[in-house]
């Protein structure tokens, strides 16, 4: 299969920069693709993966601790506890032939860095339990929340993962940094509400200028960038009465 990379729609994950990028260098999936993304949560990332291949799996590192996390990313052989029903493929498996995206890779342990470190330059990985090894060959996207480099020079992180990583890296800047896309993403969300409420919900011309106005003022800082953008959007249609947002409410 051979596909260019192409992340839609923008406020999935509002990253114009990455897409020109992409389709510049005309990434295609006939090889193995490594990308490190560095971003401030980019709102709903795993949805435009999707576009890349029918198998696409998600992996928030963040939530990858205590005793279930290795078995989670590798998979979990019976004998492990020798219980039966506790068996799991891993995340790693189902991403066999497909894109594997690994969110917060920065939040993964030592020990976890160094398994997934020999899982991406072999393609193979040992189940808990397994005595042998199983392989799966996956494209991998990892979106780091800090800057890797600076977390490898600290010790925090492994700097032949970050090597494997840093195939090609991406700085995705957050939503109070791209403006131009707020007005654009305006229309998405109304688009959005209405598929979601069932209501048809717009704007007066006053009030649109004024909202524009608020979202791309410097002093909005849209900390949750487009989860908040997406949230303010959401109440003022919610609480819109008949179907319109005026600027008196």
């Amino acid at each position: 299969m051979s596909k260019r990379l192409s992340f839609q729609p923008l406020s999935d994950c509002g990253e114009q920069a990455f897409q020109a990028q992409t389709q510049n260098h005309n990434l295609t999936m006939t090889s193995r693709i490594l990308i490190c993304l560095n971003h401030q949560k980019p709102n709903n990332l795993y949805a435009s993966l999707r576009e890349l291949s029918a198998a696409s799996v998600h992996v928030n590192c963040a939530t990858l601790n205590g005793p279930d996390a290795m078995a989670t990313l590798f998979g979990q052989r019976r004998s492990y506890l020798g219980t039966a029903g506790t068996e799991r493929s891993g995340l790693l498996r189902e991403a066999d032939g497909g894109v594997l995206f690994l969110g917060d890779v920065d939040e993964l342990s030592p020990n976890m860095q160094y398994v997934l470190l020999h899982a991406i330059e072999t393609g193979r990985f040992y189940p808990l339990g397994s005595d042998h090894e199983i392989s799966s060959r996956f494209h991998l996207i990892a979106g780091a929340n800090r800057d890797l480099r600076s977390l490898a020079a600290a010790g925090q992180f492994r700097p032949d993962l970050l090597a494997r990583l840093n195939t090609w890296s991406f700085t995705l800047p957050p939503l109070r940094s791209r403006t131009e896309d707020i007005e654009a993403n305006l229309v998405h969300e109304l688009d959005r509400c209405e598929r979601n409420l069932g209501v048809h919900v717009g704007f007066n011309s006053d009030a649109r200028s004024q909202y524009l106005a608020f979202a791309k003022d410097p002093a909005t800082h849209w900390p949750g960038n487009f989860r908040d953008f997406s949230g303010s959007i959401r109440r003022l249609c919610t609480l819109a009465p008949r179907g319109r947002i005026t600027r008196n409410g």
